[in-house]
């Protein structure tokens, strides 16, 4: 793995959740402040707590915008070129994985007593999780992140 997905990996190994961990493994090469960029990230894992979007997709969207979301609201080219590169990495996302809904991704809701004990029982955040992680990092790389 790469420096990136190893520190993602780690990340996520000590508690952040995906959408942190991917997030935060890139806060050094685009010299943001880790602590805010972490904090930002925390309603993404779980698929926004709810089972939808993959928390670290979210947390490789947050990248994209680091790297190429406009810093001027009326800068129209950088809208599109964030919007497009943000769409080319859901696609990659989802060619690797599948889906890029948690709940697909997991086969069960981990806002449900049920769905947190399938994850736990089937060891899902090994199984699932970092490789979607990792993935989401690899991805990232691949393009150039």
């Amino acid at each position: 793995m790469s420096r990136y997905a190893d520190l993602a990996a780690e990340l996520f190994s000590r508690g952040f959740n995906c959408a942190q961990a991917v997030a935060a493994a890139f806060c050094d090469k685009y010299e943001a402040d880790c602590d805010t960029v972490a904090r930002a990230a925390a309603g993404f894992g779980g698929g926004l707590g709810c089972g939808e979007t993959c928390g670290a997709l979210s947390g490789a969207v947050m990248v994209v915008g680091q790297k190429y979301g406009p810093a001027e609201p009326e800068d129209a080219y950088e809208k599109e070129n964030c919007h497009n590169r943000t769409a080319e990495f859901v696609e990659r996302f989802r060619g690797r994985n599948g889906a890029v809904r948690c709940e697909d991704l997991l086969g069960c809701r981990l806002s449900t007593p049920e769905g947190r004990e399938r994850y736990e029982a089937d060891n899902l955040r090994e199984t699932v999780c970092v490789p979607a992680v990792t993935g989401a990092v690899a991805i990232l790389e691949e393009l150039g992140y």
